[in-house]
């Protein structure tokens, strides 16, 4: 019987105890874990084996991401100009958004809490130079990268790991769709927040089959009302009509 496979994205060495109780839990639900520490990925003979790990997200149902206070080994394709390089983690986590694979992202309560404070100081910065410079409307944006960049040049980041974690975290926060954060302290705060989200996610389907269902119901109600309608012009037509009583019906209407 299939089950749901769900690919466990995080840093391993911080967080190595949450990811084995995660796994225990995963299993105990009967979905299945996929984790790179636990030969659940199939390395290809022709690739990085940090690609491998990319591939498998392809290959799974589900994406849990992990993020806790550090940034995690950088990915190997990186540009050694790059000031801020993409970790291994941020490069799985581009890969769940490109196949639109369903995510649950859980950050650390206390660094959700160092970024906020971050965000609405880079925010502040910004705000006071527009306040004070008039920027044509092709340079806005061109303006407030280098701002950035200067605020971060000068930003007292609680930990050197944080800026690379707050530029993870921009982009976790800069999500269309699919972008809900769940802010954890302990293993029992993720299992029991997955716990609930999957429940809804499995009912959520469940409606979902049922209302397709009612729908082709009531289709097929109106094309038996439409064929009883016909009946019944047949055997008006049948009751005052001499001869052979012949009767033509376009039965493209029917199915309308």
């Amino acid at each position: 019987m299939a089950v749901p496979r769900v690919f466990l994205s995080s840093t391993c060495y911080d967080l190595q105890e949450l990811r084995f109780q995660l796994r225990r839990f995963i299993e105990d639900i009967g979905y299945e874990p996929v984790m790179s520490e636990f030969g659940d990925i199939f390395y290809d003979l022709d690739q990085h084996a940090q690609d491998a790990c990319k591939e498998e997200i392809g290959k799974s149902n589900m994406f849990v991401l992990i993020v806790g206070n550090n940034y995690g080994s950088l990915y190997h394709r990186h540009s050694d100009g790059t000031t801020l390089p993409d970790s291994v983690t941020l490069q799985e986590f581009r890969k769940a958004i490109e196949i639109g694979i369903p995510k649950y992202i859980f950050i650390n309560r206390f660094v959700q809490h160092d970024f906020e404070n971050y965000r609405r100081a880079s925010a502040k910065h910004v705000q006071k130079y527009f306040a004070a410079n008039k920027v044509q409307d092709d340079q806005i944006q061109s303006v407030k990268g280098n701002l950035k960049q200067e605020f971060d040049s000068t930003y007292p980041f609680p930990q050197d790991a944080y800026r690379y974690i707050f530029y993870f975290l921009e982009i976790i926060h800069g999500l269309d769709l699919n972008n809900a954060v769940f802010p954890f302290e302990s293993f029992e705060d993720v299992r029991d927040t997955l716990r609930k989200q999957w429940a809804g996610f499995v009912h959520d389907a469940l409606t979902k089959e049922r209302t397709v269902a009612m729908e082709q119901v009531e289709a097929l109600a109106l094309k038996l009302d439409k064929i009883e309608y016909q009946m019944r012009l047949i055997a008006d037509i049948k009751g005052t009509t001499p001869g052979d009583n012949k009767v033509t019906i376009d039965i493209t209407k029917l199915g309308r």
